[in-house]
């Protein structure tokens, strides 16, 4: 790694057919610091200079946004439930 890369995301276990209560994390590597953001409609969730981590309770897009002074990177996923009663 350089030392001014650009954040890149990925989403830990990501599991699109979830039940609720569902721990969705998501990572950015890149040149510190780096502020990871989790958002469900365009309203943020979490927003940590960590790994962000949210109980999932409800079914929708969600968005993962890494941002630092090298750049941004996004990544989007569907969360659907199975099997359970879902929450609105």
């Amino acid at each position: 790694m350089k030392s001014t890369d650009p954040p890149k995301v990925t989403f830990l276990d990501y599991n699109e057919s979830a039940h609720p209560g569902y721990k969705l994390s998501c990572l950015a590597i890149g040149t510190p610091p780096i502020y990871t953001a989790v958002t469900r409609n365009s309203t943020v969730l979490v927003n940590t200079s960590n790994t962000a981590s949210i109980h999932v309770y409800k079914e929708g897009n969600y968005s993962c946004v890494a941002t630092s002074r090298y750049g941004t990177a996004s990544r989007e996923l569907s969360v659907s439930f199975v099997g359970e009663n879902v929450f609105d």
